[in-house]
């Protein structure tokens, strides 16, 4: 099953260099932050976003297997559905962040990490790589007067391809206000199963531009894949 091989064991070679475990040797950290008060009419916009909303929970992976803050510590939440013993301390949790390298993340640096630091009340200097403004960049320099925003899942097929050992389940490529609606209606397990699912593909994406020092994505008018050239 796709979603539990986040942490993989498989030794990946990059022009003859044995790569065992990607995250956990470049001391790089992936996460995915999900808050259900998340509104489109908050004042401000997405610092609004950041000041007006509470945090729920953070799901990430530093190489040492998947883990998750939780945010309200008296919540309880079926982490056996993600293969979570319990959550992380606050003080684990931000050592963690502060002790990586990179944080790397789908729309981290506008949205996940500023969410975070205003929920602990701390500022992380920790470097972070945005694969979303990364992605939108790589679409300016191939369309020159525009660009595109590639959904995660899109990006993910791009640059790693469909495996047919991974499970792309429906419920765990779902929108932000669907995951909202679910978490509000009490289907916690499905919202913990697609934002970790999220971390998954972060992570594989992630690690294939990072061997092919290359972003790739589907022009949007042909469907042809474009490469633009991007070093990690």
């Amino acid at each position: 099953n796709g979603e539990n091989k986040i942490r993989q064991k498989v030794v990946h070679r990059d022009g003859g260099i044995e790569m065992a475990n990607w995250l956990e040797e470049n001391k790089y950290l992936v996460l995915k932050a999900f808050s259900d008060s998340v509104n489109a009419d908050m004042s401000g916009g997405w610092r609004g976003i950041i000041e007006e909303g509470d945090l729920d929970f953070v799901i990430y992976d530093d190489g040492g297997g998947i883990k998750i803050f939780i945010a309200n510590e008296t919540m309880s939440l079926p982490l056996d559905s993600i293969g979570i013993e319990g959550g992380t301390s606050k003080t684990d949790f931000i050592e963690a962040l502060e002790a990586a390298e990179l944080i790397i993340g789908y729309d981290v640096a506008k949205f996940d990490l500023p969410l975070i630091e205003h929920f602990l009340e701390v500022k992380i200097d920790t470097l972070t790589k945005d694969l979303l403004s990364d992605c939108i960049e790589a679409t300016e320099k191939h369309y020159v007067s525009k660009t595109e925003r590639i959904p995660l899942e899109t990006l993910y097929k791009a640059n790693k391809g469909w495996r047919k050992h991974i499970n792309f389940r429906p419920q765990y490529l779902t929108t932000l206000y669907s995951r909202i609606r679910d978490w509000r209606r009490g289907g916690t397990r499905s919202v913990l199963r697609s934002v970790k699912f999220d971390v998954f593909l972060i992570t594989e994406t992630a690690q294939s531009i990072y061997q092919k020092n290359q972003i790739t994505f589907p022009d949007k008018e042909t469907g042809k894949s474009i490469s633009i050239p991007h070093k990690f």
